[in-house]
C-alpha cells in the first residue's frame, strides 16, 4: 500500500490500528469505543490534519483547555471521561452511567453544552448530545 507516512503506517499496522483497505478510520473509532477509551480528536492546523489519540480515560480530561477545566466540578470531570468514549449520549444513558437522577444529568449535560464541549442535537425525547469538536 502506498502511504504518505510509511513509518507511521508501519507503527499503526503493528498495533493493529491500520488496515490495508482503507478501514483505518473505522478502526480508530471502534477500538477506543470498545475499550472505553476516549475517541480520537481531529483538528485542522493549517496545513495539517491533526489526530490526537488517548491512551486512557484520564487523557480526555487532561487534554482539555485549562479554562474549561475550571468550569467543571469533580463529578463533571468524571462524566466527561465517560462522554469522551462515545460518539453521542442521551440524558437517560448519562444519568445511568453516572448513577444520578435525570435532572442532575440534564444540568451537567447543559454545562457541557455551555462550555462548548457538547452540542445538542434533536428535540424533546429525541435529544442527544455529540462532542462539539472532534
Amino acid at each position: 500500500m502506498l502511504s504518505r507516512n510509511p513509518q507511521l503506517h508501519y507503527i499503526f499496522s503493528r498495533m493493529k490500528l491500520a488496515a490495508e483497505c482503507g478501514l483505518g478510520m473505522a478502526t480508530l473509532r471502534t477500538i477506543p469505543e470498545s475499550l472505553g477509551l476516549p475517541l480520537p480528536k481531529y483538528s485542522y492546523e493549517a496545513p495539517y490534519l491533526v489526530l490526537k489519540l488517548h491512551g486512557s480515560a484520564e487523557d480526555a480530561v487532561a487534554t482539555l483547555d485549562p479554562r474549561l477545566l475550571e468550569l467543571l466540578n469533580a463529578e463533571e470531570r468524571e462524566g466527561w471521561k465517560f462522554i469522551a468514549s462515545r460518539p453521542s449520549i442521551t440524558t437517560p444513558d448519562y444519568a445511568k452511567a453516572m448513577d444520578s437522577d435525570r435532572k442532575k444529568a440534564q444540568r451537567q449535560l447543559t454545562n457541557f453544552v455551555n462550555a462548548g464541549l457538547l452540542r445538542r442535537e434533536g428535540k424533546e425525547r429525541f435529544t442527544h448530545y455529540e462532542p462539539a469538536a472532534r
